[in-house]
C-alpha cells in the first residue's frame, strides 16, 4: 500500500472540525515491507496481522503529515506505546475491524487529538460493568435492549479516545470510570464529566470535544482537545 492508497475520508472527517486532517485504509492491503527501518524494527516481532495494521497506521500518517510539508520520517512510539508524533504535530492512530483511521493537526489551536475504530459487535457484560460508570449504565439499561450491547461499545470506543487525546498531556492514568460520558444518539456528539480524578486531569477531561458514528458495521469516535488562549499565544 503506497500513499496513495490512503485515502482522505469525508464521513470520518466529520468526526473532527475543518483543521483536522483525517485518512483511512483497509488493514488488508497495507505492505509491511514498506515500513522504514526503525519501524520496521518495532515490528520484527509482531504477528502478520499486527503488522499489517501497524503498517497501514504508519502509511495513512505519512500521507498527512506529507501534506502539512513534513518530510518522510520514521514514526516510532513512546514509552506509553503512543505513536511520537513531529515537532508541531498532534495526531492519533486506530485500527480495528479491518480498517485503520489516522487524524492529525499542527498543534497550534490544536492541542490533544485522539481517534478509535471499533467492530460494531455489543460490549460483553463483564467489560461494561469495568468501562460504565454508575450514571452510563442507567443510560443503558433505558434503551431498546437490543441496542444496550452496541452503545455499550460505543461507549468504550469513546472512552478509547478520551485517552489518546488526554494522556500525552498529562502523563497520569485515566481509568475508564473517571469520565462520565453523556452521549447524544440525535447529533452524534458526546460531552464529558471528570470523576475522582486529578484537577490537572479533570480540566483536561472537561474540556474534550466528541463525537461518533456508525459505519458499515464499525463504531468510530474522536475526541479533540483546543488550546486555551495561553497555551495557543504562548507566553
Amino acid at each position: 500500500m503506497s500513499h496513495d492508497d490512503a485515502v482522505l475520508d469525508p464521513p470520518i472527517g466529520t468526526l473532527f472540525g475543518a483543521d483536522v486532517r483525517t485518512a483511512s485504509c483497509s488493514t488488508d492491503s497495507a505492505r509491511p515491507e514498506e515500513l522504514l527501518p526503525a519501524e520496521a524494527a518495532l515490528a520484527v516481532r509482531f504477528g502478520a496481522r499486527r503488522r499489517r495494521e501497524f503498517a497501514a497506521g504508519r502509511t495513512c500518517a505519512r500521507r498527512l503529515l506529507a501534506e502539512l510539508g513534513m518530510p518522510a520520517a520514521s514514526l516510532e512510539r513512546d514509552a506509553h506505546r503512543a505513536p511520537c508524533w513531529p515537532a508541531g504535530i498532534v495526531g492519533s492512530i486506530s485500527h480495528g475491524a479491518g480498517l485503520c483511521v489516522v487524524a492529525v493537526a499542527p498543534r497550534r489551536a490544536i492541542v490533544g487529538l485522539g481517534v478509535d475504530v471499533e467492530s460494531d459487535e455489543p460490549l460483553r457484560d463483564g467489560l461494561q460493568r469495568r468501562v460504565c460508570t454508575e450514571s452510563e449504565r442507567r443510560w443503558l439499561a433505558a434503551l431498546p435492549e437490543p441496542e444496550q450491547g452496541r452503545s455499550a461499545k460505543l461507549l468504550f470506543s469513546i472512552k478509547e479516545s478520551i485517552y489518546k487525546c488526554v494522556h500525552p498531556l498529562v502523563k497520569v492514568p485515566i481509568g475508564f470510570q473517571q469520565a462520565d460520558v453523556r452521549i447524544d444518539l440525535a447529533t452524534g456528539r458526546y460531552t464529558v464529566t471528570p470523576i475522582g480524578t486529578r484537577p490537572e486531569v479533570a480540566v483536561r477531561l472537561a474540556a474534550v470535544e466528541g463525537a461518533f458514528l456508525w459505519r458499515e458495521g464499525r463504531v468510530l469516535s474522536s475526541a479533540t482537545l483546543r488550546a486555551e488562549t495561553r497555551e495557543t499565544l504562548g507566553p
